[in-house]
């Protein structure tokens, strides 16, 4: 039998992408082999990492899974910092925050609705006003993400330099026929990279969920693996944003 080889979809971002990582080498181990295309969309400039690469093209492609969960968390949080090196470029950020706001729309909000399929939103009006109440009654600043211009120019309007964000183009780390008609540059995946990189470096981080997958319909967003495996990483306290306004931890 073939050994294994994980190639990365081109059509997948980063979260997704490292949380088929992590669940491919906790089932085929740390020399299981790994297509070299992981370095690919500025990813081998944003980290190194510590895997078997190879070229080679396997006959038969596995696809590890993509899940979302407290024992997922866990796997991610043990193996990510040992296959996964932040550049000095990242490091070297002068960025430190108690709270993270990472705010996925998708199709949410109309300036982000290429960013994912036509009925995938991370996000309601409940999600927002949650979202205002943590801005209201946690310190700041806050650092905020999101993959809406429109909503962060709109938080920052209300609460000024209580919300620490970058000014940058937003895209998705993956095949750009994905991103909407939305420009990729190596400027602005980098800048995906660093946001996700002080993202795991704050104490507390909060992330949005949409209403679920289903797979009757095929359509409908879970939980944001961007903010998720952030948190992951360096196993922060992960609050979840539910779309009927609710909030759910990760203890």
């Amino acid at each position: 039998m073939d050994a294994p080889i994980f190639c990365p979809s081109a059509r997948l971002g980063f979260g997704n992408i490292i949380t088929q990582l992590c669940d491919y080498i906790d089932k085929y181990g740390p020399d299981a082999l790994v297509h070299s295309s992981l370095k690919d969309f500025e990813r081998g400039k944003a980290f190194s990492f510590n895997v078997k690469f190879t070229d080679e093209i396997p006959m038969k492609k596995i696809e590890p899974g993509i899940y979302c969960n407290p024992v997922t968390f866990n796997k991610i949080s043990q193996i990510l910092p040992k296959i996964m090196k932040p550049s000095a470029e990242l490091l070297n950020l002068d960025m430190k925050f108690k709270t993270a706001l990472h705010i996925r729309c998708g199709a949410g909000v109309q300036d982000s609705k290429g960013l994912a399929g036509p009925h995938d939103s991370f996000v309601t009006q409940a999600t927002f006003n949650t979202i205002d109440s943590i801005i209201a009654q946690v310190p700041g600043p806050i650092f905020v993400a999101s993959d809406s211009t429109l909503v962060k120019t709109t938080l920052k309007q209300k609460w000024g330099d209580k919300l620490v964000m970058f000014n940058s183009s937003i895209t998705l780390s993956c095949d750009p026929s994905t991103c909407g008609g939305v420009t990729q540059s190596p400027e602005s995946l980098m800048d995906a990279y660093k946001e996700w990189y002080i993202i795991s470096q704050c104490e507390n981080v909060y992330t949005t969920m949409g209403p679920g997958f289903c797979e009757k319909t095929n359509t409908g967003a879970g939980l944001s693996t961007y903010g998720f495996t952030a948190a992951a990483f360096n196993k922060r306290q992960f609050n979840i944003l539910l779309c009927d306004g609710r909030v759910a931890r990760y203890n």
